[in-house]
């Protein structure tokens, strides 16, 4: 064989290993997206008991949500009961809920009742309806800024919160489809739209936290009403609600054009922040391997499912966006996720809480400073939606 083809033929093996090394880098072992979901579920499962205790409560929500939705798509009956049973025991037989007070006004007592109109729409037990409709009239009560944007809370006047699109807009989308309500997607409407119109910063392409209509918080810029930083997990509160909300809109309904031009300007930011290392997202969102700004699970988690979910549903690219997505799940499973010996998984660096007033300024140095815990349902639980989202992906042909 003359010297040259030898030559040609080592080059194309060599190349081609390197390619087959990096594709599997980046695609580990055509990964079973519902394996890992079903895992997580079933290690929380293992981590709580039997029995566990229901809560009335957003954070326990969003897990409820997530392994609702696991058990009815994989046929897995235990998974979908114990999600229902972490808030379901909440509702009293006449309607009532244990552990809510409605005198508070706060929108994160709200997102349990999304939780409950998805038991009422598959039982249609009035109990359910009957909690429904209480958290409603605390919609329709709520104390709104001057534009008809939800206070986060009572106790945080004339204040927009990221979170506050996640806690209120998919109850009050799918109160409003359930019930005849169209009041409910005018609710949505304003409280997406003015996140989008007060809080949108040219400069960075991100959203801040929150935003003070009267200028006067503590942590408020006097002249914008804005806090100071970004915080990853506030921007996946509010992409994720982009999304679910329009699971119950009106077909065709020209206002869910408006989110999905706002879709366009979260999925942007979401990869131009992405971590090149590791494929994840950090806790500050823009301040990059700052000391301190750690990689954050529950953000990261929330950035994948949306990017999936976004591409699932055709609102953004799937050639643009996909690669965003597979790098950041395998980031997760890669850096986040640890097995211990007996086979449980646990999701490692979570955020506990973040929020604004009170002593918490809005500042890197806040936003770095707050407890960093595993397995907390607000990274567990997008993670396991997050996995879901992935798997209708690769199952998909386009």
């Amino acid at each position: 064989m003359p010297l040259i083809s030898v030559f040609v033929i080592l080059v194309f093996l060599i190349t081609g290993s390197i390619t087959s090394q990096l594709e599997a880098n980046e695609n580990p072992t055509n990964p079973d997206y519902i394996e890992w979901a079903v895992r997580m579920a079933r290690s929380e499962m293992t981590r709580r008991g039997t029995n566990p205790r229901a809560n009335w409560e957003y954070a326990q929500t969003v897990l409820s949500l997530a392994m609702m939705e696991l058990g009815d798509n994989t046929n897995q009956t235990d998974i979908s009961a114990y999600g229902k049973n972490l808030i379901a025991p909440c509702v009293n037989l006449d309607g009532s809920i244990r552990g809510y007070d409605p005198k508070i006004q706060s929108l994160d007592m709200v997102a349990p009742a999304r939780a409950i109109m998805i038991i009422y729409n598959n039982s249609k037990e009035d109990r359910y309806r009957k909690a429904a409709a209480l958290i409603w009239k605390q919609l329709v009560d709520q104390p709104k800024t001057s534009e008809g944007g939800f206070w986060h809370k009572q106790r945080y006047p004339y204040q927009l919160w990221l979170d506050s699109a996640y806690m209120s807009g998919p109850f009050a989308a799918m109160y409003a489809k359930s019930f005849n309500e169209p009041r409910g997607y005018t609710f949505v409407v304003n409280e997406l739209t003015l996140i989008d119109k007060h809080m949108f910063d040219n400069t960075t392409g991100l959203y801040f936290h929150g935003w003070d209509e009267k200028h006067e918080q503590d942590w408020s810029n006097k002249t914008t009403g804005t806090s100071p930083s970004f915080w990853s997990r506030g921007l996946g509160w509010y992409a994720m609600a982009l999304l679910d909300v329009q699971d119950s809109f009106p077909a065709h309904d020209p206002r869910a054009l408006e989110f999905n031009s706002i879709l366009q300007k979260v999925a942007y930011a979401i990869e131009r922040y992405q971590d090149h290392g590791s494929g994840l997202w950090r806790q500050v969102t823009d301040q990059g391997p700052r000391e301190g700004n750690y990689l954050e699970a529950s953000a990261s988690a929330m950035f994948v499912y949306t990017l999936a979910k976004g591409i699932n549903q055709g609102y953004i690219s799937r050639e643009r966006y996909l690669p965003v997505a597979q790098r950041g799940f395998n980031g997760l499973i890669k850096q986040l996720v640890k097995t211990k010996p007996n086979g449980i998984i646990d999701l490692t660096q979570i955020c506990l809480s973040a929020g604004l007033g009170y002593g918490r300024n809005g500042t890197f140095a806040y936003y770095i400073k707050e407890p960093i815990v595993d397995n907390d349902p607000k990274g567990v639980g997008p993670f396991i939606m997050a996995c879901i989202q992935m798997q209708q992906l690769q199952s998909k042909s386009y």
